[in-house]
């Protein structure tokens, strides 16, 4: 049996390459592995940083599920937030950008 180099998850048999399916998708979206997702979320107290609601990793779709967040210009990770915060700041740098919602709650 085999076990991913990163996060040491028994591999399923038929799989190929080296790592599991959670740190290969975090390597290559956030440079993050499995390990350090999970290290991340336990610096936030497994908390959302932003409304601080309890979170739970590799969980998907779920009001209580923790979402790896980053800038998708720099690829810099931010924190861990709930799918509600993760989808609404999406939107916001999609369509409005976060320069221009910063402008409008000063103001």
């Amino acid at each position: 049996m085999r076990n991913c180099k990163h996060c040491g998850e028994e591999l399923p048999t038929k799989m190929r390459g080296l790592s599991c399916v959670t740190c290969k998708n975090g390597k290559a979206r956030y440079g993050l592995t499995k390990t350090e997702m999970l290290a991340l979320h336990e610096s936030q107290d497994k908390k959302c940083k932003l409304c601080c609601r309890d979170v739970e990793l590799f969980k998907r779709y779920d009001w209580d599920a923790g979402c790896v967040d980053h800038d998708h210009k720099t690829k810099e990770v931010r924190g861990i937030l709930c799918h509600a915060c993760n989808t609404s700041i999406g939107y916001v740098e999609r369509h409005i950008g976060l320069d221009k919602l910063n402008e409008y709650l000063v103001s």
